[in-house]
């Protein structure tokens, strides 16, 4: 009897684990706000002066065409470009919104093997972005990004392959990417993208999207269900567990009462 009492300790508290354990993945899936019950604090100093607003960025649509003037790659997404201070306790950042863009033809083009997409930042012809997709065995990945200045001598570059596309496939990631660049003078670049949709190496000529392969980012996991699955399971186990021991006790009564 001790045992069975024993081992119904230890299942609920196993029990009660679990539960703690489910409430606390369901906590990090959520977040409060802090209430406080002080009155609020007032200033008589003067407001700031505000800075200068930045555009938000736009969704952009572009389409690159073959020399026999079929679609060959279409480009969808939201962009801003970052410079943020390396050596700088502020943490200054300068965000330029892509707001305007326009295709540079005499640089961009499709190839067999080979996309580029060149284009002109906010009617500055002196800033550009490069996008250049190769083609692999088992599909399209995004290697070489450029975002340079003219003017100043500085491009910000980024040579690792940051996104691979399946044979036949779009790319679609409505979450924002952010991709960082090379560094020039303690000062580093950042390619954020969202909404972002690439369809790159089409072999059919119309302006319709191919299946999307979807991000990963689109769909984050959650913790919650295998631990409910696993709190189940262990429950399942002590129950059967104890129905046996109780069985077994019952039998040997039998017995012994039969003899």
């Amino acid at each position: 009897m001790k045992t069975l009492f024993h081992l119904l300790f230890i299942s609920l508290g196993l029990i009660g684990s679990c539960y703690n354990a489910v409430e606390t993945g369901e906590a990090k899936n959520s977040t409060t706000v802090p209430s406080s019950s002080f009155p609020p604090v007032t200033s008589t100093s003067a407001p700031p002066t505000p800075g200068p607003i930045n555009p938000k960025p736009e969704l952009l649509l572009f389409n690159l065409t073959d020399s026999n003037n079929h679609t060959c790659a279409r480009f969808s997404f939201m962009a801003t470009v970052e410079i943020r201070n390396v050596n700088d306790t502020k943490q200054e950042v300068k965000s330029i919104p892509l707001t305007n863009l326009t295709i540079l033809d005499n640089n961009s083009l499709c190839s067999e093997n080979l996309t580029t997409l060149v284009l002109i930042v906010n009617n500055k012809t002196e800033t550009t972005l490069k996008l250049l997709w190769n083609r692999t065995d088992s599909g399209y990945i995004l290697d070489d990004i450029e975002f340079a200045n003219s003017a100043n001598g500085h491009i910000f570059r980024s040579n690792e392959t940051q996104i691979t596309i399946n044979s036949g496939k779009s790319y679609l990631c409505k979450s924002q990417q952010e991709i960082q660049l090379s560094s020039v003078n303690d000062k580093i670049g950042y390619l954020i993208l969202k909404d972002l949709h690439v369809d790159v190496f089409k072999s059919n000529d119309n302006n319709e999207w191919r299946t999307a392969q979807e991000c990963a980012a689109d769909y984050p996991s959650n913790d919650v269900v295998p631990l409910v699955v696993g709190c189940a399971l262990i429950t399942l186990v002590f129950i059967v567990l104890i129905a046996y021991i109780v069985g077994r006790k019952r039998s040997r009564r039998l017995t012994y009462q039969s003899v």
